[in-house]
């Protein structure tokens, strides 16, 4: 007795399963179907006998009946085809074809299967989009085992890896390849360049060659024309937003008709003619353009505001000026100059004494020191000249001068000859001697001179002479003394009113006339106390003391 079995066909294969459920894969090209057959164990030695006999006998019964097949007797003749006959004792490969029944039993029970267990047969699996191709089996063979290949893990991917700035040739990018069923390819830079370049050179005109076609150019109304004729009417025609009219402008040397400038940011006139100044240029004050029309003093002086006198401008060198008023000029020095008669003048002086006190004298013309001292010049009312020292705004204060400090003669009176002596005075006079010890040295060449001395002020005689001097004082007492000097010696002869006050040696309260041998002089010294005048009359007998 043998086992029964069900037979499930695939695409390209089938299965075989036998009672107890067990599968064997088969493929079309080489079936081996291996048939067991459980041999079912019989109690009874005796019925297995008579099983036995009557199946050997209907098998000769078969065989005698098939003239063509060999007989049981000549392979079998010990009678033990039982055996020889079992599925578990055959060896070797049997085809399909050769057992009975097979194919229909093997189809009902495909048939059976297909769409409940099985897919029937069709190129796109079910719950699928597309054909599993070689392709696809390839590109999938490309995947590494346990690849994350999810549509949201290859964003993650790209973003995780690490950046580069500036690709090279042969860099490479990820391609899906749509002419091989979308399967990955590599695409390197330089290929990706070449194919854009020869992509975009059809749509756009490649930059170092010259223009073949305006076709693909979107060109403002009246561009072809200019192209074709680059004239200035032109390019006026194809701008919208040009102004004026005329020939096209250029940076050098343009010659513009009647433009309007507007407000330029810079304008260089230079070489500019023709602009009119009362009505081309804004922003002058009153008076300026008629000046710069016509530049005359008296326009200057129209157009300045703050201006002092009248007449014609003056300029640095070589002025005229009529009648000015310097004020209080700060200049270092003022030159007078010329051939022909030149002074420094201060008009509208009313004579009067100089000022006492206070620090201003309206009637004087001063010459102001750097040591706050005023040489202050003026006049008497009677006409007469006076100078006078004093202190800076302290007029109550007067100084001493020192005329000649460094040497020379000082003349007063002379007339074209020079002074012979330290002081020469020609004809009467007053002379008072320094204070503070200053002293006025006098010839006795003098035929009649004046003397202020003040109190404590020495007169010096000139020591190169020797002779007679006959003092008479003039305002006090009216003394008269008659004095003989030589050879550094001194004599009273005598006065009028005998020698009172008079002495040759300086003595407190006395004047004196005596010889200083420290300065090789003769000299009058007052010591009285009081100013003296003295009329002085002096004799020479020789030049020698």
């Amino acid at each position: 007795m043998s086992d029964s079995f069900d037979v499930e066909v695939l695409p390209d294969e089938f299965t075989v399963t036998d009672d107890s459920d067990n599968w064997t894969i088969y493929t079309t090209t080489d079936i081996q179907i291996t048939i067991e057959l459980q041999a079912v164990g019989l109690n009874d030695a005796a019925i297995a006998v008579a099983a036995r006999d009557a199946a050997i006998a209907a098998q000769l019964a078969a065989e005698a009946a098939a003239a063509s097949q060999m007989q049981a007797t000549m392979y079998d003749p010990l009678g033990v085809h039982a055996d020889a006959f079992e599925r578990a004792n055959h060896h070797g490969t049997q085809l399909a074809a050769t057992i009975s029944n097979f194919n229909t039993a093997a189809d009902a029970r495909i048939a059976a299967a297909v769409g409940v267990s099985v897919q029937g047969y069709s190129a796109i699996l079910a719950g699928t989009t597309a054909s599993y191709t070689v392709a696809l089996d390839t590109k999938l063979g490309g995947i590494a085992a346990g690849a994350d290949v999810t549509v949201s893990a290859l964003p993650v991917a790209i973003h995780g890896a690490a950046s580069k700035a500036t690709p090279v040739d042969a860099d490479e990018l990820a391609l899906s390849d749509s002419a091989a069923a979308f399967g990955l390819k590599k695409l390197t830079w330089v290929n990706l360049k070449a194919t854009l370049k020869t992509y975009l050179d059809t749509l756009y005109q490649p930059l170092a060659a010259a223009i073949t076609s305006w076709s693909t150019v979107v060109r403002a109304v009246g561009f072809d024309t200019f192209v074709a004729t680059p004239s200035s009417a032109n390019l006026a025609s194809l701008l919208t937003d040009e102004t004026g009219t005329g020939a096209n402008v250029f940076a050098t040397n343009p010659v513009l008709v009647t433009p309007n400038l507007g407000t330029p940011s810079a304008v260089n006139l230079v070489n500019g003619t023709g602009l009119p100044v009362a009505s081309g240029i804004s922003g002058f004050a009153a008076g300026v353009a008629t000046f710069l029309a016509t530049p005359s003093s008296a326009n200057l002086r129209a157009a300045i505001t703050d201006e002092t006198g009248a007449g014609a401008a003056v300029f640095a060198n070589t002025p005229t000026l009529v009648t000015p008023i310097i004020g209080d000029a700060t200049g270092s020095s003022v030159t007078i100059s010329g051939s022909s008669q030149s002074s420094l003048k201060r008009s509208g002086v009313t004579g009067a004494a100089p000022a006492s006190s206070g620090g201003v004298d309206a009637n004087q013309f001063v010459v102001v020191g750097n040591n706050n001292v005023d040489w202050r010049f003026g006049l008497y009312s009677s006409g007469a000249v006076w100078a006078q020292l004093s202190l800076n705004g302290n007029y109550a204060t007067n100084l001493p001068i020192i005329l000649n400090p460094n040497g020379g003669n000082v003349g007063i009176g002379n007339t074209g000859s020079a002074p012979g002596s330290a002081l020469t005075v020609a004809g009467a006079g007053a002379v008072t001697s320094g204070l503070n010890g200053s002293d006025v040295a006098f010839s006795l060449d003098f035929a009649s001179n004046t003397f202020v001395i003040a109190n404590g002020a020495v007169l010096k005689v000139q020591s190169a002479y020797s002779g007679l001097i006959i003092t008479n004082e003039q305002v006090v007492n009216g003394n008269c003394c008659i004095w003989l000097v030589g050879g550094g010696v001194v004599s009273l002869v005598g006065g009028s009113q005998g020698v009172g006050e008079y002495t040759n040696t300086p003595t407190a309260g006395k004047i004196s006339l005596s010889y200083d041998s420290s300065i090789s002089q003769y000299k009058f010294t007052n010591q009285v106390g009081a100013s003296r005048t003295l009329a002085i009359i002096p004799f020479r007998t020789r030049t020698a003391a």
